[in-house]
């Protein structure tokens, strides 16, 4: 008989995921009191596996009001919440539950962007991809794309839509669960009367549980309030607040020093890379570098906007909202704004370090994630500027939050050919074109002028033509948008915790090691050595060998003056 006996090695975080860094090394496997919650409140078998990938270690606080109120049939909800407060999958896994379980007939989805709907089409199909002939989904963006035979039992729409689909007495009749999603953002982007007229239509004739979440801020709330009178009479408030006293003491605080081209050299690193993703907004120390980072971004495939304090009201209040909905991820800003106000956000990047620790901790602040990043470009001769705000900051919060990015510089150089071109290439002249272009933009969208532009048509004929030529030409630079496999490196960018702590211990072994570890040599003995006998390592030697060519040596010069 033989007996084999094979020993597994249960790999630890850092192996599983190579690029954690910081306080993410301490998550484990550990993700059964989270199942075990999720039994407790009756969600089926196939929805718990189908979220044990994510290997959640405890339900959140408002995990653990929510899911059991929905279970319960707890008719309208009004939920207040804070990022990272799990309420997406709080909500949508006890409602999905209830359809299958209970076989409710159908969830809408009331939300504010393509963008949105389409993540949330994303996460409804992972969370029922263990039932798919059981459940339907359907995002409609045009009133005529409503599937009626049968309806869909998840249907995503905007107010607008929505409205125009209440037409169906039978889609109405059939709403189990109506869920006003973000509804402080719908808000903000103009769909409050669509929400009202709904209401009217929807919300007193109808049996279905109401829904609606909404970011606390004090601009939202007496409109959110009056939508929710006209939805439903009464509602339970479920509030989230972070137990955090200062935003600024739970972020990661970064700083690298470098030259100019370095710093859009590591940008483009931190952002292809993806050791940065999300909502990110860019300090630069001019109006004329938040344009040449606006540029720069573009070339490589990033969509980026200016906040520029120059521009028209409405403008400046067009780009924040377009930015805080979400239409892009990149928000570049002078630093001497006011009244700016930014949702979301989990990166700051000083391109520029701040002039005092009053500015550096006012956009620090603009971050909203329990776990964000904040990065400190500087130049050797700015040392001194970090150095007295690592002082205020010590005063202020009674420590130094301030690191330096563990960057692997090895891997930054394998992109530096790439980037050299693109950046040289945003010259003064490519600058002055890029704003003009956008206030050309302006002009022309100006419902002021539009009157204006009636009565000199050839004007605006003008004006179009020369933005139309002004567009920047960025086929040159097609290649910088995505990354070859070859140039994508096995490792992280950045040095993780195991990394430099070895990196640490060699160093110091190495210090108390002799400098020169090598053996004393002398030139005791040298005389005897008979040079004419040692073997031949010459290349071009070893080929005249190998080719039977005749060989020159040279001769022997005594005094070597051989000294270690």
């Amino acid at each position: 008989f033989f007996f084999f006996f094979f020993f597994f090695k249960q790999k630890t975080a850092y192996e599983i995921m190579p690029s954690l860094v910081g306080s993410e090394m301490c998550i484990r496997d550990r993700y059964k009191d989270f199942q075990s919650f999720l039994e407790q409140q009756g969600i089926i078998p196939l929805l718990r596996k189908a979220v044990a990938k994510d290997r959640l270690l405890q339900p959140t606080t408002l995990q653990k009001k929510l899911i059991p109120l929905i279970q319960q049939d707890q008719k309208h909800i009004l939920v207040k919440y804070e990022d990272q407060s799990g309420l997406k999958l709080g909500l949508y896994l006890s409602i999905v539950n209830l359809l299958v379980e209970k076989q409710e007939t159908m969830l809408v989805v009331l939300s504010y962007s393509k963008e949105r709907i389409s993540e949330l089409v994303d996460f409804f199909n992972n969370l029922i991809k263990f039932r798919e002939d059981a459940i339907k989904i359907q995002a409609v963006f045009k009133p005529k794309e409503l599937a009626t035979d049968p309806f869909p039992n998840i249907l995503i729409a905007n107010p607008k839509v929505f409205l125009s689909l209440l037409k169906h007495e039978d889609l109405k009749s059939s709403i189990t669960t109506l869920v006003m999603d973000q509804i402080d953002k719908q808000l903000l982007l103009g769909y409050e009367e669509d929400l009202r007229a709904a209401a009217r239509e929807f919300g007193g004739k109808s049996e279905a549980r109401v829904v609606i979440t909404v970011k606390e801020t004090e601009d939202a709330e007496e409109s959110v309030q009056a939508i929710k009178r006209e939805f439903m009479e009464s509602a339970l408030v479920i509030r989230f607040r972070q137990p955090v006293s200062s935003v600024e003491e739970k972020l990661i605080h970064y700083y690298h020093v470098c030259n100019a081209d370095e710093k859009f050299l590591l940008l483009f690193a931190l952002i292809k890379l993806n050791t940065i993703y999300g909502k990110t907004v860019i300090k630069a120390g001019s109006l004329n570098e938040c344009y040449k980072i606006k540029i720069f971004l573009g070339r490589i495939g990033v969509t980026a906007q200016v906040f520029n304090s120059e521009m028209p009201i409405n403008t400046q209040k067009s780009t924040l909202q377009s930015f805080n909905a979400a239409y892009f991820d990149y928000l570049v800003i002078q630093g001497t704004e006011k009244n700016l106000r930014v949702q979301n956000v989990r990166n700051i990047i000083f391109f520029s370090i701040a002039a005092n620790y009053g500015e550096y901790s006012k956009v620090a602040n603009y971050v909203t994630f329990q776990e964000g990043y904040i990065v400190t470009l500087l130049g050797a001769d700015e040392e001194d500027k970090l150095e007295r705000l690592q002082e205020r900051q010590k005063a202020h919060l009674g420590g130094i939050l301030f690191m330096e990015l563990p960057v692997k510089k090895r891997i930054l150089d394998t992109f530096a050919y790439r980037i050299r071109d693109a950046v040289r290439s945003v010259t003064p002249k490519t600058i002055k074109a890029e704003k003009a272009r956008e206030l050309k933009k302006v002009i022309l969208k100006n419902k002021k002028l539009k009157s204006y532009f009636e009565e000199h048509p050839q004007e605006k004929e003008i004006l179009s033509k020369e933005l139309s030529k002004s567009k920047i030409d960025e086929r040159r630079f097609i290649s910088l948008r995505t990354l070859p496999d070859y140039l994508i490196p096995k490792e992280s960018l950045l040095t993780n915790p195991v990394e430099m702590r070895i990196a640490e211990e060699t160093k110091e072994s190495l210090e108390i090691a002799d400098r020169n570890p090598l053996p004393a040599f002398s030139n005791e003995g040298a005389e005897a050595v008979n040079y004419e006998e040692l073997p031949i390592t010459s290349g071009r030697k070893l080929w005249k060998l190998r080719h039977h060519r005749r060989i020159k040596k040279k001769p022997y010069v005594k005094n070597l003056n051989f000294v270690p």
